[in-house]
C-alpha cells in the first residue's frame, strides 16, 4: 500500500489517518485524548495499540502512533519520531534529510508528484459532501494579468445598479457628517 508522510516539526506526536488505522485495522487503546491542530480546532486521538513498522524510500521503521483526522496524508512524523534520529541535517533546497539509523546513513528525498485537478458538477459535489466526515474544496478559475473582469450582470440587475448608481459607487474619502456622527476609541 503506497501512502503520502509529511515529516511535521511542528507536531509533537507522530499520528496516522484515523480511517487508515481502520481499514488496515489497527486497534486504538485507551481514552481518547484531544489534540489542537494548527489551525486551532481540537480533534479526539487515541494512541494505537502497539508500534507500526512501515518502509519509507528503501529504510525501514517502526514508531508509536496516535490517530487523527488527517485529510490530505496517511501518516505525520512529528518531533517524538524526529528526535529519536536525532541530530538530523535538512536541506530545504533540496526538500531532504540526513541522519543515522544506528550507524547506517539514511536520506530521505522529497517526493515529487503532479497535482491532478479534475472538474466535478455541482450534483456530485453535494453528495460528496454529505459523504465526508472532512476535507477540502476548491475553486479555480483563470484569470489573465491586466484583464478586466467581464462578468456579464443581468438586465434587471443592471438596471437597478443604474438606478442606485451613487449608492454602488466606490466610495470617495470618509462619509459626509451626519447628525449622529460616532467614533470609535482604539487603544
Amino acid at each position: 500500500m503506497e501512502i503520502l508522510i509529511l515529516v511535521d516539526s511542528g507536531s509533537t506526536h507522530c499520528f496516522i489517518d484515523e480511517r487508515l488505522a481502520e481499514t488496515i485495522q489497527l486497534p486504538a487503546i485507551g481514552n481518547p485524548l484531544t489534540v489542537r491542530v494548527a489551525d486551532g480546532e481540537q480533534l479526539e486521538s487515541r494512541q494505537l495499540q502497539g508500534t507500526i513498522q512501515w518502509e519509507m524510500q528503501g529504510n525501514k521503521f517502526t514508531h508509536q502512533f496516535n490517530t487523527l483526522k488527517l485529510g490530505s496524508y496517511h501518516m505525520v512524523l512529528g518531533v517524538d519520531w524526529l528526535a529519536r534520529y536525532s541530530p538530523i541535517e535538512f536541506d530545504f533546497r533540496q526538500l531532504s534529510m540526513k541522519f543515522l539509523q544506528g550507524k547506517q546513513p539514511v536520506e530521505l528525498k522529497r517526493e515529487i508528484s503532479k497535482t491532478k485537478l479534475k472538474a466535478i458538477k455541482g450534483s456530485k459535489l453535494a453528495k460528496w459532501k454529505k459523504k465526508q466526515t472532512y476535507g477540502i474544496t476548491v475553486q479555480l478559475y483563470v484569470m489573465k494579468e491586466g484583464e478586466e473582469d467581464t462578468e456579464v450582470i443581468p438586465a434587471e440587475m443592471k438596471s437597478l445598479l443604474d438606478q442606485f448608481e451613487g449608492v454602488f459607487a466606490e466610495p470617495q474619502g470618509m462619509p459626509p457628517r451626519r447628525s449622529h456622527d460616532h467614533s470609535i476609541p482604539l487603544k
